[in-house]
């Protein structure tokens, strides 16, 4: 998919895939600040136990938003200086951007783990409204109030409910997010209700499915617009080639190889 991105921008480029094992992840991250790497991705098993040893590393450093979610999703030189970033929530937010503003507008964020941190965050410096809803009340407010902490005069709400009980949207919700750590693997695809989605209401769901999964079928059948995980693959993987190389990147390019590769 990466080497695809370089060619079409006809960039003289080389992506390398190594495997390294949990337990030798701080050797490789030293090894590639040592060594001068342009750039690294991480694996999705990898990001948070990265966020906690980049600061460890000489000549290594966190943005703001990979300190705020605990997450590290690729690391990218900037003088010299190799940076962990966290572009999820940016993708997501990309997304949703993409069919309408959502400053003043109502966002819900379904969980409260590490990728909601990140999409909450971005949604939250967006002037979203946003309602973090979990069926765990404790975490959905830690997060809360993180983000407040986080983002001035931003208007945060935590929602809990029974486990196995659907939850109402607003009719005036315009965004609704379910990361990837949620999936209908874990989670009832009835957590929601679905019959309060609405047409035009944007629905983006991260799961890597090779089927659409069951909450955008239910979301294209009331008229709401779905976003699916290959889209928001391609505009994080875009997003990271852009900090490594300096070069914008067509994410269809990377969306059509995503797809290609992961059988979709």
């Amino acid at each position: 998919m990466i080497e695809r991105a370089f060619e079409s921008a006809e960039l003289d480029w080389r992506f390398l895939s190594f495997e390294c094992g949990p337990n030798r992840l701080d050797e490789a991250l030293r090894g590639a600040a040592a060594l001068g790497f342009r750039g690294v991705k991480l694996a999705e098993a990898f990001r948070g136990a990265a966020a906690a040893m980049i600061e460890a590393i000489p000549g290594a450093l966190l943005s703001d938003a990979a300190r705020f979610s605990g997450s590290v999703g690729c690391l990218a030189e900037r003088d010299g200086v190799l940076v962990g970033e966290d572009f999820e929530g940016q993708a997501v937010l990309r997304a949703a951007l993409a069919h309408g503003p959502i400053d003043g507008r109502r966002a819900v964020l379904l969980g409260a783990g590490r990728a909601a941190r990140s999409i909450g965050l971005a949604l939250a410096q967006q002037g979203a409204l946003l309602l973090v809803a979990e069926p765990d009340i404790e975490p959905a407010e830690r997060l809360a109030e993180d983000l407040r902490g986080a983002v001035p005069n931003a208007q945060i709400e935590a929602g809990g409910y029974d486990e196995g009980d659907e939850l109402a949207l607003d009719p005036t919700t315009a965004v609704v997010v379910r990361p990837a750590e949620i999936s209908e693997k874990t989670v009832s695809p009835a957590w929601i209700d679905f019959a309060t989605l609405r047409p035009g209401m944007v629905v983006i769901d991260a799961t890597l499915e090779s089927v659409r999964t069951g909450l955008l079928r239910e979301s294209a059948a009331r008229g709401a617009v779905g976003v699916e995980g290959v889209t928001l693959l391609a505009l994080e993987t875009a997003m990271t080639l852009e900090a490594w190389t300096g070069v914008k990147v067509d994410p269809a390019v990377l969306a059509d190889a995503a797809e290609e590769f992961l059988g979709l």
